[in-house]
């Protein structure tokens, strides 16, 4: 067992945002013991400002703002960076959440020993920008092993374990060391936090050398050295750093050990089915005059900061080099957005197994199927509109020729056209165009689709959208108003998800072969969920996984087609949306 590295999704944003730097950097593991815990999910990345070149506030601030940081520090910290020598962003997984820290680091050349110096000023905040907290680190420089037992006195009011443990490593490394021991004082002013940090990475001991101690800080903190050595087993070669303790700001007496620093070279992250980095170009980054709409074309505002992200666009894009498509599918994009715009377009990729998907099937496992895709088109001045039928189809006629034609007179908001592989090979015509139209007397948002061909045009779905934190039951009412689905067999939670259902809108579709469940509005984590759930190419899967950090500022719309006979619930379709 080792430490997580990337297990954590914060964790994992963190270090992509520093590796986006594009400078060395360094990286340092902690363990955390604590009474009754062992909290190993902790990390240190290290970057000396020099490295930044001449824009460290452009380089900086935009992760502090990328991580939420609240504004009280991100204040704090751009008024006093220019001070620093080293920032140092910190991340740790403890038993109540996640936190995020940012140290900045000053470097002063003391005048005598023992003089205080405030080295570090450091901003700790929970993930989501909550529950800030400042903390000094106060050094003092030059002390002797005995002066550091005096102040850890002080630290720990006289006497106890910790102290007596706390004392014993100062001991042993004053006995190796070759250069001062260096030792800091940590308080905040806003609780009763009383602990201290003693660097001795220039003594050149193990994590092994401190066996004995650890032991006994693992029976002192009830904690079973059964449950600590696959840990202490993975770690007891790595060169030791850091040790501090004392009392934590909830009162909680705790030790933290830091080891292993080593400096890295920062690389772009490597990005699975052929996206590396010489392909990046073809990832649509985000700028500050971006537009969010969701599958309705409705806008949203992001639920992160924006910058050195990903725009939608880039899943389509994916989609295409996982399916395998040539140049021509991007060709058409480009194409249509050159004529109405960008962010004017809503796509959808859609995952077709090959057979219908049992809902129990477990998540992850392989299913055979086929990508496929449906652009729709929007314009909700109805008979005024600009984007029509007519004008999007001569723009693409010479990639996909149609012979469908439309009375621009009807009041349709919205078509789309079906895109597949064969389509943009030639080997297919375009030969029906879904228009949608509104469905007046409603309760609820309700729209219509018929399937326009060359010969006439059928009814296809009915539309019905609901507030997924107002309309639930309502939701949930009109999903068993159907001839797929008993009530009595199949329980409301199979289909109205309810790891998907904290989101902005449920829409029921009714079409002729099956009913259909949309999730307008959710985030990144509950996307992949969904690409789970549905059993998705492992591309596709691994592609939004291993780029989180550039995907999760956008909301997203998700939905299945299922079939339900009886108590067995099955899938036959998906999908998820974007704009382009």
């Amino acid at each position: 067992m080792d430490v997580p590295e990337r297990a954590n999704c914060h964790a994992s944003l963190l270090w992509q945002l520093v590796e986006d730097l594009h400078v060395r950097y360094a990286h340092e593991r902690s363990v955390r013991l604590c009474p009754g815990a062992v909290l190993a999910n902790r990390l240190l990345l290290t970057l000396s400002k020099a490295e930044l070149g001449e824009g460290p506030r452009e380089a900086i601030l935009p992760i502090c703002r990328r991580l939420s940081m609240p504004a009280a520090a991100l204040d704090a910290v751009e008024r006093q960076l220019a001070a620093a020598k080293f920032i140092h962003f910190g991340f740790e997984e403890n038993r109540h959440g996640c936190l995020f820290k940012l140290y900045l680091e000053f470097g002063f050349n003391p005048q005598a020993p023992g003089k205080e110096v405030l080295l570090h000023r450091a901003f700790k905040w929970e993930v989501g920008g909550g529950g800030l907290v400042e903390t000094k680190y106060v050094w003092y420089p030059g002390l002797s092993v005995a002066a550091i037992e005096e102040r850890l006195q002080h630290v720990y009011r006289g006497t106890g374990p910790s102290l007596e443990t706390a004392c014993a490593i100062v001991r042993l490394a004053g006995a190796r060391a070759k250069h001062d021991l260096s030792y800091l004082e940590v308080n905040e002013e806003a609780n009763a936090r009383r602990s201290f940090d003693l660097n001795v990475y220039d003594v050149g001991l193990r994590i092994q050398d401190l066996e004995p101690w650890l032991r006994a800080m693992c029976d002192q903190f009830g904690i079973a050295w059964h449950d600590f050595a696959p840990l202490y087993d993975a770690i007891h070669e790595r060169r030791f750093g850091h040790l501090a303790g004392g009392t934590h700001r909830g009162g909680e007496d705790f030790f933290n050990l830091y080891y292993g620093v080593e400096w890295r070279e920062a690389k772009g992250r490597t990005v699975r089915t052929g996206w590396d980095k010489g392909a990046m170009k073809r990832l649509e980054t985000t700028t500050d005059q971006d537009q969010y709409y969701n599958y309705c074309w409705w806008p949203y505002l992001p639920v992160a900061p924006t910058e050195n992200k990903w725009r939608a666009e880039s899943l389509l894009r994916h989609s295409f080099e996982a399916a395998g498509l040539d140049e021509r599918a991007g060709l058409l994009v480009e194409t249509i957005q050159q004529d109405i715009g960008r962010f004017r377009t809503v796509w959808g990729v859609k995952w077709l197994p090959a057979q219908p998907t049992p809902s129990d099937l477990p998540a992850g496992a392989a299913v055979g199927g086929r990508l496929g895709w449906e652009y729709y088109f929007y314009d909700y001045q109805r008979r005024q509109r600009t984007v029509s039928i007519t004008r999007v189809l001569e723009t693409i006629r010479a990639l996909l020729p149609c012979g469908v034609r439309v009375n621009e007179n009807l009041p349709y908001f919205m078509f789309s056209l079906d895109i597949s592989a064969e389509l943009l090979s030639g080997d297919k015509r375009l030969d029906v165009v879904h228009m949608y139209l509104g469905n007046p007397g409603s309760k609820v948002s309700s729209g219509v689709a018929y399937a326009m061909t060359e010969t006439g045009h059928t009814l296809e779905n009915f539309y019905f959208f609901f507030d997924a934190q107002r309309d639930l039951r309502e939701a949930a009412e009109k999903l068993y108003c159907s001839s797929h689905v008993d009530a009595d067999l199949i329980d409301v939670d199979r289909l109205l998800i309810p790891e998907l259902r904290d989101c902005h809108t449920i829409c029921i579709a009714n079409k002729q072969k099956n009913d259909t469940v949309y999730f307008s509005g959710v985030n990144v984590d509950q996307f992949i969920f969904f690409l789970k759930m549905l059993h998705y190419p492992r591309e596709i899967i691994e592609f939004v996984e291993d780029n989180r950090g550039k995907l999760d500022h956008l909301l997203y719309d998700v939905g299945f087609d299922f079939v339900a006979r009886g108590a067995d619930v099955q899938y036959v379709k998906s999908g998820y949306y974007g704009v382009f």
